[in-house]
């Protein structure tokens, strides 16, 4: 066995060992785009017009709250950070995400880092 394979699968165990400090989550790529289609008015004349499209994508993931901080931002506003941990295989690229949902809240993902078996997320509250 390789040694990737083993750290995945302690991860693995790790995570249906925690019992409820692991929950889910849903993580969330919002993106809008705003194409110009062409609009006829109500005489049948074509007037050009633009609409704005949103796609989103929904991933739901098991999680656990490894640590929450208060820090202060390059603003001076001091914000509560909530860092994650989730299976890396579970995630497959974290950089397409922008928002988590937990606790009935949702959350911006401010950075992420991944190694082998892990992806640890950065939130703070909408």
């Amino acid at each position: 066995m390789s040694y990737k394979n083993l750290i995945s699968s302690s991860v693995d165990v790790a995570f249906s060992s925690s019992g409820d400090l692991a929950f889910e989550a849903v993580l969330a790529n919002s993106s809008s785009e705003k194409y110009d289609f062409p609009v006829v008015d109500g005489f049948g004349n074509l007037t050009s017009g633009s609409t704005v499209t949103a796609n989103t994508t929904n991933t739901t993931v098991k999680v656990i709250l490894e640590e929450t901080k208060l820090e202060t931002n390059s603003e001076g506003v001091t914000v509560t950070q909530k860092y994650l941990i989730a299976k890396s295989k579970d995630i497959a690229d974290p950089s397409v995400y922008d928002t988590i949902t937990f606790d009935s809240t949702t959350h911006t993902i401010v950075s992420y880092t991944r190694d082998v078996a892990l992806v640890q997320l950065v939130a703070t509250e909408v």
